[in-house]
């Protein structure tokens, strides 16, 4: 799957898997180095106490030799405690250097045996002459003295002496020298890695805010451009409704004068038979009037129409807008999850790095440079910590824009739904107007028909026909106002859809800001 194809979520994944990849590595070379570090320091000091306690085997083994001379010519029994001292040293050493036999190698173990064989050679053999001499037999027992058995014990003992130490000098700074070399490897493998980690995390980190600002612009370019289309519809929108309104004030005009030419026809009537004509005249003006109110009537109701079919079209991209912006809260909330993954990664990092400090303070002097490399790996923790808590107060900016946005789209939802509601009420209206007016062309016609045949016979019937439509007129222009209401609260819904169209286009624009 390409790059560009991926979910945020799994390109961030797979972005700081590197650095974690890295590291993780990292951590597994340290831990083999320290390993191989620690057994070559604990060879080091097995051979140190192999060392000591030879030194302190040989000495033991010179004192009760010094001892046992000085016995035999000096006869003192202090030369003979002396002498059994030096020999449970000989021997305790004898035993802590055999428990490290199996470490030795295969020449040094030799040359060990041999020794002790020797030391117990030379314990029996001086232990003959000692009891010839505590028998009273001490110039026999010079005597075998003198034949050099025992010195050749001695001698052949402290050749294998001088060269078991040698042979351990040799071992010590060989594994000495392997020490340097695993510390000097450890060292430069930790700033190779975490060179490569610093790198790979600013790679990781310019790919992941690379994509997540395009894909953040990518969807506020969408709300800009749907807030703009919204708003050029509530502009058209408006001036409809502001014709409407002049429709309507001038319908209203109309039925004022026509009130008032009723109110003059049911007075002269009431006056005079001999104002039939001029009742017929005034009929004749109420019925064009009444024409003209119903042209007026069909006009808003064709207008109230046209305002229906473009607020449903407003509606509409509202709703397409809510889904965008629902899309986007989504993806912010995956930024957001994967931001928590980022910051877990910086603690185990931080806890690795405090493991390597411990590891490096074990190894003692040693371990300086480690240490040193360890505290490094720990600051770089906690600027990736800090980081990702930026990254995560960024998000958050977000996810409050993106709340406030989805708020402003609900009171633009509204409000279009309260105006396609006012335009169905003010298409009832003109209805109910276009009716009205109806009833009165009829009635005023009939009404007029039977005054011009009746005008003589009776004045009284003009009179009640003129009161009637006096009525009618009355409810037409009760409706108009109604008509009239309607219309200012659709011009006052299209204000707020317009106040609400414009927070989102804000709400937008600071949301590319914070990008």
């Amino acid at each position: 799957m390409a790059w560009e194809g991926r979910r945020l979520r799994s390109r961030m994944l797979i972005g700081y898997a590197i650095p974690v990849a890295v590291f993780l590595g990292l951590g597994l070379l340290v831990y083999s180095s320290t390993q191989k570090i620690s057994e070559v320091f604990s060879h080091i000091e097995e051979d140190r106490i192999i060392q000591e306690n030879t030194e302190q085997m040989t000495l033991g083994f010179t004192r009760m030799v010094e001892a046992f001379r000085g016995y035999f010519v000096f006869l003192h029994q202090d030369l003979l405690e002396e002498y059994n001292d030096a020999y449970i040293l000989m021997k305790d050493k004898s035993r802590i250097i055999i428990d490290f036999e199996k470490s030795l190698e295969e020449e040094q173990r030799e040359r060990l045996l041999e020794m002790i064989h020797l030391q117990d050679k030379f314990y029996k053999w001086s232990q003959r002459q000692l009891k010839l001499a505590q028998e009273g037999k001490i110039e026999e027992a010079v005597d075998i003295i003198r034949e050099k058995q025992g010195k050749e014990y001695i001698d052949r003992f402290r050749i294998l002496s001088i060269e078991f130490e040698k042979a351990q000098e040799k071992l010590l700074k060989r594994e000495t020298a392997e020490a340097r070399n695993a510390i000097a490897f450890l060292s430069l493998a930790v700033a190779i890695g975490i060179v490569g980690s610093i790198a790979a995390a600013i790679t990781a980190a310019l790919t992941i805010s690379s994509s997540v600002v395009k894909t953040i612009e990518g969807s506020v370019s969408a709300i800009a451009a749907s807030a703009t289309e919204m708003a050029a519809t509530v502009e058209e929108q408006e001036r409809i409704a502001a014709q409407q309104a002049a429709s309507i004030n001038q319908t209203t005009t109309t039925m004022n004068e026509l009130d008032s030419s009723s109110r003059v026809t049911a007075a002269e009537s009431e006056s005079s038979a001999e104002s039939a004509s001029q009742l017929l005249k005034l009929a004749d003006a109420s019925t064009k009037g009444a024409e003209r109110v119903l042209k007026l009537a069909e006009g808003g109701k064709k207008t109230v129409g046209e305002t229906l079919a473009e607020i449903s079209a407003l509606q509409q991209k509202v709703e397409e807008i809510n889904a965008k912006i629902l899309h986007l809260s989504e993806q912010t909330n995956q930024i957001g999850n994967v931001i928590n993954i980022v910051s877990n990664l910086a603690n185990q990092t931080n806890m690795l790095a405090l493991n390597a400090s411990v590891e490096a303070a074990r190894a003692g002097e040693n371990g300086k440079g480690f240490a040193v490399v360890a505290s490094e790996i720990r600051k770089l923790a906690d600027r990736s910590k800090a980081s990702a808590e930026e990254i995560n107060s960024l998000v958050l900016n977000i996810q409050g824009s993106i709340n406030s946005t989805v708020r402003v789209t609900e009171e633009g939802k509204k409000a279009s739904d309260s105006g396609i509601k006012l335009s169905r009420q003010t298409a009832d209206a003109f209805m109910k107007v276009t009716e009205a007016i109806d009833e009165i062309i009829l009635s005023n016609q009939n009404n007029s028909v039977k005054a011009i045949d009746r005008v003589a016979i009776s004045a009284q019937q003009i009179s009640q026909s003129a009161n009637q439509q006096y009525v009618a007129i009355q409810q037409v222009v009760e409706a108009i106002n109604a008509l009239n209401q309607a219309a200012q609260e659709s011009v006052n819904g299209i204000s707020q859809t317009k106040a609400g169209i414009k927070q989102l286009n804000e709400a937008a624009v600071n949301l590319k800001a914070i990008v």
